[in-house]
Formats: structure tokens, sequence, C-alpha cells
């Protein structure tokens, strides 16, 4: 259907919402902050100088990236993809490695330290 694309499946895992994170961030995220998210025009994400907004948690992560990215159209991709890109990069920076996908109800017991 339609929807499924779009909103979270309930069965969906961490590694599932990471994979297609990884597609929107290729697409949306990737021209400022490099396909690597190695930074270019926009600061590093992915790595161990990554800046992920100065977020403690997965949640402040999201507030940051859902209010003002991307920085041409701020608050454009949609709930879901946002958590996505979240999961991605928190996949690629291996800062969580569990199954329950990220979502509002997770986010701020996931924390963000390195």
């Amino acid at each position: 259907s339609a929807t499924a694309a779009s909103s979270p499946s309930p069965t969906s895992s961490f590694a599932d919402q990471a994979a297609r994170g990884r597609g929107i961030f290729l697409q949306r995220c990737a021209g400022c902050h490099g396909q690597r998210g190695e930074g270019v025009t926009a600061p590093r994400l992915i790595g161990p100088q990554a800046t992920l907004a100065g977020s403690r948690n997965a949640q402040e992560l999201f507030a940051f990236v859902s209010t003002y990215m991307p920085a041409n159209a701020p608050g454009t991709l949609g709930e879901d993809a946002y958590w996505t890109v979240v999961a991605f990069l928190l996949k690629e920076n291996g800062l969580y490695q569990g199954d329950q996908p990220l979502g509002p109800a997770t986010a701020y017991s996931m924390p963000i330290s390195r």
C-alpha cells in the first residue's frame, strides 16, 4: 500500500529503518554532508569527528534535524523520513546496536556519547 513506505511498520527493525535512512541521506543530505557523512560544505556526521548537533540523545538529534534540515528546505522530509535518517546516523556511528526501531517512544533512552 502507499502508506506502508511512508510510515514505520510495527515489525520494522532498527537495521531496516537505518537502511531506509541511508537512501534518504544519500538523496537529501549527502549534497552538503558528503556521501559518507564526511562533511563537504556542512559538518561531518559520520566518524570519530562527527558533530551530531551537540545532541545528548536520539530525541534531541531528531528535534534538530526535523526543525533545521535540509538547510534549503527545513522540516520538509516528513516525520518518518527524519527518524530513518537519525537511525542511519546512529548506526553508522556505532551508537546503537539494538533492534528496537527508533521513534518517539524510544529516542530519549538512546544516548549519543562517544
